[in-house]
């Protein structure tokens, strides 16, 4: 289990995150107002006004949706290391142990979406290194 620091708990530091995240969300609506819409209304294009004031909060939201999916999904793919299928599976690796199942899968792959005939019929059969066995492609006929 990952160590947590005592700062992380405390409930201080989620008001400061609070606090901040209020202050830069404030300065980004003061100038929204300031620096957008009043020189706007000052020169009486109204309907740039009622743009303004649909769009802008539309895109501060749609940032602040793909932020939180992002922290999402972050703290998802860093937590799925806990779980113990996982755990095994890097101490298998870490440990460079192959099992007899995972070697036959190397040297005996098998083809997806008739990959090997496909690459039978265009003659680049030879091209494509060791792994690429001609036993893939048996009964496929030459075009």
């Amino acid at each position: 289990m990952a160590k947590s620091k005592k700062s992380a708990n405390s409930s201080v530091g989620k008001y400061v995150l609070w606090v901040i995240a209020a202050v830069f969300g404030g300065s980004i609506l003061w100038s929204m107002w300031a620096e957008t819409i009043q020189p706007l209304a000052q020169a009486g294009d109204m309907r740039a006004v009622w743009l303004h004031l649909v769009g802008l909060p539309l895109i501060l939201l749609g940032t602040a949706v793909i932020i939180y999916g992002g922290f999402i999904f972050i703290r998802d793919t860093f937590g799925a290391f806990s779980h113990e299928t996982v755990q095994e599976n890097l101490t298998t690796i870490r440990a460079k142990k192959a099992t007899s199942e995972m070697r036959s899968k190397c040297q005996n792959p098998v083809p997806r979406l008739d990959t090997g005939g496909a690459l039978a019929r265009s003659g680049l059969s030879a091209h494509c290194g060791r792994r690429f066995s001609y036993q893939f492609v048996k009964g496929v006929q030459r075009a």
